[in-house]
């Protein structure tokens, strides 16, 4: 109550300073002021007034008077401006909040604006006052060159949630902005994965015809969509997609056929890993095709594929190879000899898990993996060497924690819960020489 008419008594004057202005502006919508709609479409319609000034001012009249705002919408439409385009947008914010077919009639034509911010705000207002009024704007937008109208078209169609909405969704899987055509890929799982979902059907025909373009951008996002809806079917196409030349498409088929598991493509799956196992070492950690591989190796684990052992042996021992493939293969190798101690395995595995004091010790992704595994074959005999290690490297880090679960998993002894850590921070200009000398 003690702000607002210092905000409204900001509205009669502009004095350049256009910070506090916007934010006066802001105050009076959110406090619902009334009295300031007079001056906020006085400064609506002027022209001196900067722009963004201008379309906060008109978003803010249009939030406090919901109707009667047609002939100021008007007039700013019939206004000279530049640019040329500013009173329009400016008709369309004023009118965001109106319901009646007047308003509706202006808003259907700033809807077919060709300015796509005048277009947008037009479309968004038309949406408010009920999703039919704005929907054939949305069906025709699917393609716009400008991105917002084509996101908007989106949430629009997604709001519809139909059978012909998502016939016209299909080709934003391939939409060139990313956030739009992950939303896009994202509703259509939710979509379909719904119980009782009658719209799996049309996901999956848009999905299926997507996968079996050329466009890497919608490749990607129809295999992360048919991986999470266990679609079988597209495990062939899948299976070919895997040396695809984007890297983005590498990693989704890997994640999509480990999530399908259809023991028909195993071989070829198989295949294409040793294919890369020749090129591996060239690869920079982190790189999409290391990021395939460590998802086929947790495919072979999971599945327990016993031909992919000769392969996943080669990454157990030490290496500058990519530390999530070799973490992948030592914890799929643990699932290929589950409950079963007797090979080589564990020995190589409790030597990965202490070798961390040598001049370029284990990587600690690989030993956490190593005590897993451990575990997971039920290693009796290393028992002394993972208690050693989850006491050496504690319950606070990954290791511990790997080394703890295989200790419950063979004796039953709970894993001690992690406990308040301090850290030191170094570097200072000025630091305590006792600190200085302990970390030495």
């Amino acid at each position: 109550a003690v702000a607002v008419p210092v905000w409204r008594g900001r509205l009669d004057r502009f004095d350049g300073l256009r910070a506090y202005l916007l934010l006066a502006i802001e105050g009076v919508a959110v406090a619902g002021d009334t009295a300031s709609v007079a001056p906020l479409l006085k400064l609506a319609g002027n022209k001196l007034v900067p722009g963004e000034v201008r379309a906060a001012a008109a978003l803010a009249a249009g939030k406090l008077q919901t109707s009667g705002l047609e002939a100021a919408a008007s007039a700013a439409i019939e206004q000279k401006n530049r640019p040329e385009h500013l009173g329009r947008l400016v008709a369309a914010l004023l009118l965001r909040q109106h319901r009646d077919e007047p308003a509706r009639t202006v808003l259907t034509t700033l809807a077919k604006d060709p300015e796509p911010a005048v277009a947008a705000a037009a479309i968004a207002s038309l949406w408010a006052a009920g999703r039919p009024y704005a929907l054939p704007f949305a069906v025709r937008n699917t393609t716009n060159s400008d991105a917002k109208l084509r996101r908007l078209a989106a949430e629009i169609l997604c709001e519809e949630a139909t059978a012909a909405a998502i016939a016209q969704l299909g080709v934003m899987l391939d939409d060139r902005n990313p956030a739009t055509r992950r939303f896009v890929a994202a509703r259509f799982t939710r979509f379909a994965a719904a119980e009782d979902s009658q719209l799996r059907p049309a996901v999956l025909e848009q999905a299926t015809a997507m996968l079996a373009g050329d466009s890497w951008r919608g490749l990607e996002q129809a295999a992360l969509i048919l991986g999470s809806l266990d679609h079988e079917p597209a495990s062939e196409r899948l299976v070919a997609l895997l040396p695809h030349e984007r890297g983005e498409v590498r990693v989704a088929t890997g994640w999509a056929l480990r999530r399908l598991k259809v023991a028909a493509t195993y071989p070829a799956i198989l295949n294409h890993a040793v294919t890369i196992d020749k090129t591996i070492a060239t690869e920079e950690a982190g790189s999409p095709t290391t990021k395939q591989l460590s998802q086929i190796f947790q495919l072979f684990g999971e599945v327990r594929y016993r031909e992919s052992e000769r392969l996943m042996r080669k990454f157990v021992p030490k290496s500058p190879l990519d530390q999530r493939v070799r973490g992948a293969a030592v914890w799929s190798l643990g699932y290929l000899y589950l409950d079963n101690p007797k090979s080589d395995l564990p020995a190589l595995y409790a030597e990965r898990l202490a070798d961390n004091a040598s001049p370029m010790p284990e990587l600690d992704y690989v030993r956490q993996m190593c005590g897993i595994g451990l575990g997971r074959m039920r290693a009796e005999a290393e028992l002394g060497t993972l208690r050693r290690f989850a006491q050496i490297d504690g319950p606070n880090t990954k290791v511990g924690r790997g080394c703890g679960w295989s200790i419950e998993r063979l004796t039953g002894e709970k894993m001690p819960p992690g406990t308040d850590r301090q850290d030191g921070v170094l570097g200072w200009f000025l630091e305590s020489l006792k600190s200085w000398n302990a970390d030495q």
